[in-house]
């Protein structure tokens, strides 16, 4: 028997595999994409702005577009791969800048809006 401090390594599951629909292979910047060309005039996110409070209404052209310029703006400071900080509340500027990171490859670390600056400098 496994001592307490010893890993478990789990061999079976709780549900049985579910292959009656086949998975998509698609990464969330490829399934934004996508989704801008099959329904470029659809309503994607409903979202109050953060510099004016106001509601804001994006269709999939309007994200895919702004997400794209913060993977821009964000390969001019870090690489694929690294590790990016959101410490923002729940604002429509979110999701574009969590679309914006999956596009430049990038993940994002979600921090709570919250933190006082002692858990910022944890974080």
């Amino acid at each position: 028997m496994a001592s307490s401090s010893e890993p478990r390594h789990l061999t079976e599951s709780y549900w049985p595999l579910d292959d009656s629909v086949p998975l998509l292979q698609y990464t969330l910047g490829t399934l934004l994409h996508e989704r801008s060309l099959q329904f470029p005039d659809t309503i994607a996110i409903v979202g109050m702005a953060h510099a004016t409070g106001e509601q804001r209404r994006l269709t999939y052209e309007e994200l895919h577009a702004e997400a794209a310029r913060v993977a821009s703006a964000l390969l001019g400071v870090v690489e694929p791969g690294d590790f990016v900080a959101l410490w923002a509340p729940n604002v429509v500027e979110w999701p574009v800048i969590m679309f914006g990171a999956a596009l430049a490859g990038v993940t994002i670390v979600a921090l709570n809006p919250v933190l006082r600056p002692d858990g910022l400098v944890y974080a």
